[in-house]
């Protein structure tokens, strides 16, 4: 299951390649029983910051949002119980429950069939409680008193929260069979974990926990935070009467155990899902686009060299288009077209930065309504305009800093620009 498992498609295919290489090199990939974190040294858990949260505390420190802690169980701890687990997802989402005039369902992939068929049934719904979520990532819309609200829901650190209840659930709704293999995994979300030093890193303290936690990466992830979305639902199921707000539903949550934050919607557009939002077209249909702040996030910016040879410019500018094919192979919209003016017609790199976000199963083009594309970020007409001309005009060597840009990005990552009033635009130095 193993071998399965690691040719899927998936960033980490070449690290989860070699991470089998090396076990079966060192003997650790006939180990049928143990948990496969750090073999042949102390079995624990490295606890790492995550170093891309640290912008959202720098940005507004009077948040409290403080840079969290992941804790790595391992690529090769990882690929314990895939391909299980790969059908447990599978399962989920073949079925829909329906309880006390809810639906609730889990949605997988984001396939844009799926994701048109799913954002147009939320949008006039005939149930109660219409509940999707994929792992952590759930949105529901609700009827309260007569009229169809939207609203989303996080789990407020939901690796570290959860009780040994989910686990143990998981194992009633596995077969008895496959319960060696969930040992497995739960056994790796027992082991003690390891904070480093930031001055010394040879200076550490061990800490056990006192009952499973859900470690980072752990195959379990999606399955335990399905779960805990599935109960949360029928919570919600039992006391739909009772629900006038985001602040009810927060309150009727907690009573059920779980600590999470609830945002109302307050227009369709707003709603997302597996980084898509519901656009209108010009048709007026409702279409699922990526998230246009998942593009900006990712222009500009390469982990590592800039693949191909020759001329920088032409390097950057190939990227950028493949950016832009991989972003919104079957949508287009007037700031996309201001973005392809810029970079130009000509080769471009093959990109697998949304690899994981879009999915291009030959859906039917669509063109989005400007009005609707603004509705999601609150955007002004001028606003709207502005970064259009300003995304068309320039291309490679500049940065681009608007309240537009402000405005997606605080939707889309909850993350402002630095002072977005002041520097319009500016040439930035580009070295080879």
């Amino acid at each position: 299951m193993v071998d399965l498992h690691i040719n899927d498609p998936h960033e980490k295919k070449e690290l989860r390649i070699r991470a089998r290489d090396e076990a079966i090199l060192n003997g650790v990939y006939a180990d049928t029983t143990g948990p496969w974190v750090r073999p042949n040294k102390i079995k624990c858990v490295e606890a790492k910051l995550k170093k891309m949260e640290k912008a959202k505390y720098v940005q507004d420190p009077a948040k409290g949002k403080l840079p969290r802690m992941i804790f790595d169980i391992g690529v090769l701890g990882s690929l314990i119980g895939a391909e299980l687990l790969s059908r447990l997802k599978s399962a989920m989402a073949e079925e829909t429950i329906l309880y006390k005039g809810a639906r609730i369902r889990f949605i997988k992939s984001p396939n844009p069939f799926v994701l048109a068929t799913v954002f147009r049934e939320l949008y006039e719904t005939e149930y109660d409680l219409d509940f999707i979520c994929f792992s952590d990532d759930a949105g529901f819309a609700m009827k309260i008193d007569g009229k169809i609200r939207w609203f989303l829901s996080d789990i407020s650190s939901a690796d570290a929260s959860y009780t040994p209840a989910l686990f143990a659930l998981l194992k009633r709704v596995l077969p008895e069979h496959t319960h060696a293999v969930v040992d497995r995994l739960i056994d790796q979300c027992k082991l003690p974990f390891k904070m480093r030093s930031c001055v010394n890193r040879k200076i550490y303290v061990l800490l056990k926990p006192i009952m499973p936690v859900l470690y980072t990466g752990s195959t379990l992830t999606t399955a335990i935070n399905t779960f805990a979305n599935f109960i949360i639902a029928l919570s919600l199921a039992d006391n739909i009467g009772s629900v006038r707000n985001a602040d009810d539903i927060i309150a009727l949550v907690r009573r059920t155990g779980f600590v999470v934050t609830v945002s109302e919607c307050s227009v369709f557009e707003k709603f997302q899902f597996l980084k898509h939002s519901p656009v209108r077209d010009i048709q007026g249909k409702w279409q699922p686009l990526l998230n246009f702040g998942v593009l900006m996030r990712a222009s500009g910016m390469c982990m590592g060299d800039l693949p191909g040879r020759g001329d920088w410019k032409q390097r950057a500018l190939a990227f950028q288009r493949g950016l832009l094919r991989g972003a919104y192979p079957y949508a287009s919209f007037r700031l996309l077209d201001a973005m392809w003016a810029a970079v130009g017609k000509g080769s471009f790199t093959t990109s697998k930065t949304f690899d994981h976000k879009v999915t291009n199963d030959k859906y039917p083009p669509f063109r989005v309504d400007d009005d609707s594309f603004c509705a999601r970020y609150d955007l002004h007409d001028a606003e709207f305009s502005y970064l259009a001309e300003l995304l068309g005009q320039h291309s490679y060597g500049f940065s681009i800093n608007t309240s537009a840009i402000h405005k997606i990005t605080v939707a889309d990552y909850d993350l402002p620009t630095v002072n977005y009033q002041y520097p319009l635009y500016h040439h930035i130095a580009a070295t080879a």
